[in-house]
Parts: structure tokens; sequence; C-alpha cells
């Protein structure tokens, strides 16, 4: 297998990967809204509670409070999913030379050989570099984006960079032989192919 893609990510592309990334399935959406509703309408439940003569005060004081612990935690983790969902993406365009530059990558048997070529302001720079298969270890895809992750970290390939179709196929085929890339999963699901 040897594949040649050129590409250059854009913002709004740069956007729907890193959203993609944290909702993975339409589903993600509706369990973080199940769960916020749930986590808050309990939350307001238990402090609407009056304190009723057969049950003991210290103990109703103390549900309150760790209600309002389990509130702020999960207002805390909405708060890093809107981060994720909104800021991240547009800060990662605009600052990190990752994402920058124009991309030939060649799809080779042992790896993935890139070349990155950024042009600021009569500035030139050009990075190469390769990124064995060995080290990735998950993979996910969706009808724009295959994206491999090496820990927390992702490589983000557009579809659009492949030249037809068979090579999309073919490089999809090797990945899938690749049996240490496993398939990210979100609630049980692949989320691949």
């Amino acid at each position: 297998m040897l594949i040649t893609l050129n590409y250059a990510y854009t913002q709004e592309q740069l956007k729907r990967a890193y959203r993609f990334n944290v909702f993975p399935t339409p589903r993600a959406r509706y369990f973080m809204l199940f769960f916020s509703c749930f986590i808050f309408g309990v939350g307001t439940l238990v402090w609407l509670i009056k304190e009723p003569s057969s049950f003991n005060p210290l103990i109703l004081k103390a549900l309150k409070n760790i209600m309002i612990a389990v509130c702020l935690l999960w207002l805390l983790v909405l708060l890093a999913v809107a981060l994720n969902y909104f800021y991240l993406p547009v800060y990662a365009f605009k600052k990190s030379p990752y994402y920058q530059g124009n991309f030939t990558v060649n799809l080779i048997p042992e790896g993935l050989a890139y070349k990155q070529q950024i042009v600021e302001q009569d500035n030139h720079s050009a990075t190469d570099g390769f990124v064995s298969w060995k080290t990735f270890t998950k993979k996910a895809e969706n009808e724009e984006f295959i994206i491999l992750f090496i820990g927390r970290k992702h490589s983000i390939i557009p579809k659009k960079a492949f030249d037809n179709e068979a090579d999309l196929q073919d490089f999809r085929l090797f990945l899938m032989a690749q049996k240490h890339i496993m398939n990210k999963k979100f609630n049980g699901k692949e989320i691949w192919g």
C-alpha cells in the first residue's frame, strides 16, 4: 500500500473533527442532556424537601450538601465539555502549528510519513515526520474523517484528501487488518465504518 494525500485543514473542518471526538455518536448528546437533567433535577428535589419530624435533620443536611457537591462537579464536567466543543478547536487551529500549513502524507506499510509546509509572513518552515502504525492504539471514523489515536492525542485524516474511493477502501481495509489498532467505542458501540 502506498497512498499519497495532500490536504490543509480549515477552521470549520477542525471544529467538526474535535466535535466528533467529544460527541462521537448522536446519542452522546442525549446522554449528556439526560444526565444533566437527572442530576440537577434530583438536586433540586433534595433541596426542596422540608424537614419531616420523623427524619434526622443531620442526615438531611448531609444529603443536601452531597447533592450540592454532585451538582457542582457535574457543572465542571459540562464546562470542560463546552470548552472542548467550542473553544479548543478554534484555539488549536489558530495557535497549534500541528494543524497549520499544507500536508503531504504518505501512507505506507511501515507507517504514516508526513511533510508539513507552513508559510507565515515571509517565514517558510517545513516539518518532516514519521509515525509507525504500532504507535496508534485506536481508530474512529465518520462520514468526513478517519481519526487515529495515539493515547489521548489524535491524527485527523480528511476523507476528501483521498484521490479516489478505491484508495480510501484500501486504507480502511489496511487499518482493519492492524489488530493492535482497536475500534474506538462509545457506550458499547464501535465508531468505525
